[in-house]
């Protein structure tokens, strides 16, 4: 249950874009200016991913409980390895990120950037596979009926 709510907010972080979208609105998701424009800048690159995947993931959280989805998935999860997979390697890029922005200069951010981009993109390309090898799994719920 935990990886599929790991996928699901690794999903609306990278497809779906609502929390970065959320967070920039409100001015919070900006590390250039607002309240995040003070700090220091992975000081503040950390704090703006941070409430990016808090707010995706209780987004999922919430789309989970809201639809019961955990009775109706199947015992061991499909796609759980490539969903796991796709999701760390996702995550490699903004992590790095965090490590790279305290290097004056910008060069090392850009070049680590450069070199996981095609990790970045399997990883994607992972997750909306095991995502969707999941959802074709999970059970229909007993409230509706279907014509034959």
């Amino acid at each position: 249950m935990n990886t599929f709510i790991f996928g699901m907010t690794t999903v609306f972080v990278i497809f779906i874009k609502i929390p970065s979208l959320f967070l920039k609105l409100t001015g919070l998701g900006s590390i250039h200016t607002g309240l995040l424009g003070g700090l220091h800048k992975s000081l503040a690159v950390a704090i703006s991913l941070f409430l990016t995947y808090a707010l995706a993931y209780l987004i999922a959280l919430a789309l989970v409980k809201f639809s019961k989805i955990e009775s109706r998935l199947p015992a061991p999860l499909a796609g759980k390895k490539l969903i796991l997979f796709g999701s760390i390697a996702v995550l490699l890029a903004p992590l790095t990120q965090i490590v790279t922005a305290s290097i004056p200069g910008g060069g090392a951010s850009f070049t680590v950037r450069m070199f996981l981009s095609p990790i970045t993109s399997a990883g994607a390309i992972s997750l909306a596979l095991g995502m969707l090898y999941l959802l074709l799994e999970v059970k229909p719920s007993g409230k509706f009926t279907y014509p034959e």
